[in-house]
């Protein structure tokens, strides 16, 4: 393994960590040239998360800090997706949540860029559900997009499952105000879909009552 070049090895620990990040420690346990590897920036961009709480119910080691800081630093998406929804659902700083969603979204992390549709669609402001509107008639212009929208949706109900939800300014929208043409029954709509009708105000509509039972709303 030491005779490899150091981009395939650094290849090669980055995919151990992209399946779990506990894999990667192990592996930065086995041996010192696994260790070294492991401390590179690209590792840490594409490291999974998966298997590390997204709430910490008990006050971080200075090494865990130094651990999420690492991460950060080097952009990894995943963990920026998730601070940004702490920052919207229980640090009530919306602006800044979204900024951060933004940013994992331009990482190519598409569940942050549906995070930011429905947190933009439940905000208070006309401004924001309209933006919200609009992301989420982009991700209806390609069958592949559409197609993960699920386990999106998925993941975003996973998280806000698992934080302390302190934000109580959101608010059920009504997107599509043609009610009388555009009769929608939202308890028909499957949960394993991403509903496309034609109409971008009702797809964001429906949406939304897919999580609704998860989020406190007015």
């Amino acid at each position: 393994m030491e005779n490899l070049p150091n981009e395939i090895a650094n290849d090669i620990i980055a995919r151990v960590g992209m399946g779990c990040c506990t894999d990667l420690f192990s592996a930065q346990l086995s041996c010192k040239y696994f260790k070294k590897i492991a401390e590179d920036d690209y590792v840490y961009h594409n490291l999974s998360m998966h298997k590390c709480p997204i709430t910490e119910w008990e006050i971080l080691s200075d090494h865990q800090r130094a651990f999420i800081r690492r991460c950060l630093q080097s952009n990894n998406a995943e963990l920026i997706y998730r601070q940004g929804m702490k920052s919207c659902f229980s640090d009530v700083d919306m602006n800044w949540g979204c900024v951060l969603l933004e940013a994992a979204e331009r990482l190519g992390y598409l569940k942050a860029k549906y995070a930011r549709a429905i947190v933009l669609l439940i905000s208070s402001e006309y401004e924001g559900m309209e933006v919200g509107i609009k992301l989420l008639e982009e991700m209806t212009q390609s069958r592949t997009i559409c197609m993960q929208v699920p386990a999106c949706r998925e993941r975003f109900i996973e998280v806000i499952s698992s934080i302390w939800i302190n934000n109580r300014d959101f608010q059920l929208p009504r997107c599509c105000l043609k009610e009388v043409t555009h009769k929608k029954t939202f308890d028909l709509y499957s949960m394993d879909q991403f509903e496309v009708t034609g109409c971008y105000e009702c797809n964001a509509d429906i949406e939304v009552r897919k999580i609704v039972g998860y989020i406190p709303l007015h």
